[in-house]
Formats: structure tokens, sequence, C-alpha cells
């Protein structure tokens, strides 16, 4: 949970990214909860931060990942959330608590560089 916290400290030093904090608050709160209360928590986590950029597809191109990097996470996420869904598991829990982790992670050091490039 150390990483976690101080990442968020990280995302509350960047102005207007309060989808950063926000999105990182779900994830800690996740971290606390059974899965099955989990994972809704981590769908809107990864929804934040695609709201904020403008979609999926944007958040895909934002960090420079796959397509399939993204869906997988949302896929295997929303096999719980729907009752009738052509969602299939690709990751384990423990793969999606990584894996989101690692899209707000690598969200908020595109933010941080962004942040420094318009500071020099």
């Amino acid at each position: 949970m150390q990483p976690l916290l101080k990442l968020s400290e990280r995302a509350e030093q960047l102005e207007e990214c309060l989808e950063a904090v926000e999105a990182l608050k779900c994830l800690i709160e996740a971290n606390g909860e059974t899965q099955s209360k989990a994972v809704p928590i981590l769908y809107i986590a990864i929804e934040k931060l695609e709201n904020a950029v403008g979609g999926e597809k944007d958040l895909i191109n934002y960090l420079g990942r796959s397509r399939v990097y993204i869906s997988d996470l949302k896929q295997s996420l929303q096999h719980h959330r729907h009752a009738v869904s052509q969602a299939q598991i690709k990751l384990s829990y423990q793969q999606c608590l990584a894996r989101a982790a690692e899209i707000i992670e690598g969200y908020v050091v595109k933010r941080e560089q962004e942040k420094a490039k318009v500071g020099s």
C-alpha cells in the first residue's frame, strides 16, 4: 500500500489532475475490499482516466499502450459488472489490481512529464 500512497502524493502535486487522484483513491479503496466489491471500483478508476482524456482509445494512445493492454483489464472487470455480458475474464483478480496500478501510474508519469515540459 505504501507505493500507492506515495503515488497518490505525486498525483496531488499535479495541478488540474483530479482524475488521477480520484483513480488512485479508487485503487487504494479496492485494495482494501473483497474481490466482489473491488472489481466495480477498479472499473470506475479506469473510466475516470478515460473520461479525462476523451475515451478508451485516447487513453490507449496517451499511455502508448496496446488496445489489448487496457481492453483485457476492462473485460476482466466487466465480466463481474453486468448480468449478461460478452466479456471474458482474461486476467486474474490480482493481475487486474496490478494492471490498474500500472495504468494509473503511467498516467501520473505522463502528467508529470507534461508539467515538467511546461515548467521548462
